[in-house]
């Protein structure tokens, strides 16, 4: 019985989620069917996946994130293992994760921040006309 509730909460707690407006959003993750060796060479570098109303996510690692005033940037780059992509000063930076398969956990890290105002993954969606 006791192996049961802890392989029920060992699931529970292994779920792909991210934060959107104070609400944990889950996600599973897509099978592409890529090797990795198909991946290096033709520069797929991204992960797919199904949220709870079924839209397919992908994601290239990138974060959209907005500091406080008083945070310095390159102290809050090297704390994540972050690349800047772009600054767009008073708005908003655009940082690369070094490993894109630690998109989500980093990203929960940095939503929990005190030093960080707002923080989303950069998803690539697809949108419909209707």
């Amino acid at each position: 019985m006791k192996l049961i509730i802890l392989f029920i909460y060992t699931a529970l707690l292994s779920q792909d989620f991210y934060y959107n407006n104070n609400k944990k959003i889950y996600l599973t993750p897509l099978d592409t069917h890529y090797s990795s060796a198909f991946k290096a060479q033709s520069g797929v570098d991204e992960i797919t996946y199904t949220n709870q109303n079924s839209q397919t996510l992908k994601t290239d690692g990138t974060l959209i994130v907005t500091l406080n005033d008083d945070v310095d940037l390159d102290t809050f780059l090297d704390k994540y293992s972050l690349t800047l992509i772009k600054n767009v000063p008073d708005r908003y930076i655009l940082v690369k994760c070094e490993n894109i398969n630690t998109v989500l956990e980093i990203s929960q890290k940095i939503y929990k921040d005190k030093d960080v105002k707002v923080s989303s993954i950069n998803f690539k969606k697809k949108y419909f006309k209707r």
